[in-house]
């Protein structure tokens, strides 16, 4: 990083931008050190760098509490809806599954399915309304069941290929760093 190239400047308390003429302006001087100078500072006329990073960031998923353990709620069946994100557990894994087939970037999940697993697909059953995951393996007679499955491979790939992706589009934030140190 340049110091030529930083907008805004955070340390301690002082958040300061910098200005047209290559200067500085305090934008506080009174944040908390508990605060985000992305939530108490960003504004489109101040610092429109760090709205857009804010927004940005905004648009990412942490899936933190995403189980993979013989009794995973991704490995039950699941009542079939509608599913365009994947829950946080990933208790909706068969449906958001199904939605990236029918809504989805279909062919980028077989492409990741295929670079985890060569020669398998995924497909999802539906039983009275109760959708279940299943994988086909080449070389094995019949298709796994999610309550078969290994890890949490196929998890991450539907979170990572949900039919409404997450922000991945670091471009607009290009003209420069935005810095906090304590």
């Amino acid at each position: 990083m340049r110091p030529s190239a930083l907008l805004v400047d955070r340390r301690g308390s002082v958040v300061k931008v910098r200005t047209d003429d290559g200067g500085w302006s305090i934008v506080t001087s009174a944040l908390s050190t508990f605060d985000s100078m992305m939530t108490h500072c960003a504004d489109p006329r101040n610092t429109p760098e760090m709205l857009m990073l804010r927004e940005h960031n905004r648009g990412w998923r942490f899936y933190d509490q995403l189980r993979t353990d013989a009794t995973a709620p991704a490995r039950l069946p699941q009542i079939g809806t509608h599913t365009p994100v994947l829950d946080h557990d990933g208790a909706d894994f068969a449906a958001a599954l199904q939605t990236i087939v029918e809504i989805g970037d279909a062919d980028a999940l077989s492409q990741s399915v295929a670079d985890a697993f060569p020669g398998s697909s995924v497909e999802v059953t539906n039983t009275d309304g109760w959708f279940e995951a299943q994988m086909q393996q080449h070389g094995l007679l019949r298709p796994l069941k999610a309550a078969e499955l290994s890890d949490g491979t196929l998890l991450l790939a539907v979170a990572e290929r949900g039919a409404l992706p997450p922000t991945t589009d670091a471009g607009a934030i290009t003209a420069g760093y935005v810095r906090s140190r304590e």
